[in-house]
């Protein structure tokens, strides 16, 4: 297993998993599923430019993620 930061290159594993997410635990998260899918990849691609998302890989496989987000 590995555990990185996200970038990028994960954004369609990134949102699949996330998507997976809300369908089968929506009160665990802020967003829809329908707001999810409204959502462009591109805003998904900006915000893991930012460094703040971090991810366990399986056999290059991302089954884990966690958003790491600093209060003010």
């Amino acid at each position: 297993m590995a555990y990185r930061a996200l970038d990028g290159s994960d954004c369609d594993e990134f949102r699949a998993l996330r998507r997976l997410g809300l369908e089968r635990y929506p009160e665990n998260f802020l967003l829809t599923v329908e707001e999810h899918d409204a959502r462009g990849a591109e805003v998904d691609h900006a915000l893991l430019q930012h460094g703040n998302m971090r991810g366990m890989f399986e056999d290059n496989t991302l089954i884990a993620l966690a958003g790491l987000v600093r209060a003010a």
